[in-house]
């Protein structure tokens, strides 16, 4: 299909279909030049067939047509000069210099230049799609309730009730994201870190986050529902030497994998209050 700018009817005229059936502009017809009666879009890949062929024939004449054009560009610009779009004399400052032209400017005057680059950016343009607002919303409601029901998505909600709690608190936090939390699983082997369970696993903060243990990646640990309720807020080594599935081994891996830093335990006041004694806390020293 040949552009509606390349219709002239000086050279070109509307005739019948061509063999390859190039069809103008939506018409039942195809252009045709006056010159030769022959399609113009059958031309044009006869041309490009043409240069593939005669590929270093072609670049020698290239060059020869633009050493002349070099010559000749030596001699003045003329004074006034006709556009080939609107068929109007215009003075040479209404026309853009160009390299490689006989006389040294663009076919087409400015003007015409302006109105072609606009006419290309209207049909290029995309629609714009006004969108009901409460469409949107139910969309954006349904892709939420979606990516709630996915693991990553319960983590993210979870995460956000522990980062509350800390900040009502005034805890210490560190930013984490649901990706993380699941290496910081895996790290564990997605089991629970006290009884073994690998079933409905949980974010377990070792020290409390209301006995001043910080909301951050290295205080996590997985656990399961059972434990983490049963746990709640009490002081870990205690708890966890009650219970019947105690083993001395898991309890040096875990306490190995934590960091008693000081983002976790704050001062020795704090772990005073927390009731941990100084046995963990001279750990970080």
């Amino acid at each position: 299909m040949t552009r509606t700018n390349d219709y002239n009817s000086g050279l070109y005229y509307l005739g019948r279909i061509c063999k390859n059936n190039h069809v103008f502009a939506k018409t039942s017809n195809s252009l045709r030049q006056k010159s030769n009666r022959t399609c113009v879009e059958c031309q044009k890949r006869i041309a490009k067939t043409y240069k593939t062929n005669n590929y270093q024939l072609c670049n020698e004449r290239t060059k020869q047509w633009r050493k002349k054009i070099v010559e000749n560009k030596t001699k003045a610009l003329p004074i006034e000069k006709q556009c080939c779009v609107c068929h109007q004399e215009k003075s040479s400052s209404d026309f853009y210099p160009a390299k490689y032209s006989a006389d040294g400017l663009v076919g087409h005057c400015k003007v015409c230049d302006k109105n072609r680059q606009s006419n290309s950016r209207d049909i290029h343009r995309k629609p714009r799609i006004h969108k009901d607002p409460e469409i949107v919303k139910e969309n954006q409601r349904k892709i939420k309730s979606r990516y709630k029901k996915t693991i990553k998505g319960k983590l993210a909600n979870a995460k956000a009730q522990h980062r509350r709690r800390a900040m009502f608190l005034q805890v210490e936090f560190r930013r984490y994201t649901p990706s993380q939390i699941l290496s910081r699983f895996a790290e564990f082997k997605n089991e629970c870190v006290y009884c073994g369970n690998n079933e409905k696993l949980t974010i377990d903060h070792f020290f409390p986050i209301t006995k001043f243990g910080a909301d951050s990646l290295e205080n996590i640990v997985p656990a399961c529902r059972k434990c983490n309720s049963s746990k709640n807020n009490k002081h870990p080594e205690i708890w966890y030497k009650s219970q019947s599935f105690f083993s001395n081994e898991k309890w040096k891996i875990l306490i190995g994998k934590i960091n008693f830093g000081a983002n976790i335990v704050i001062s020795r006041q704090q772990s005073a209050k927390f009731g941990l004694g100084l046995a963990l806390y001279d750990q970080n020293k």
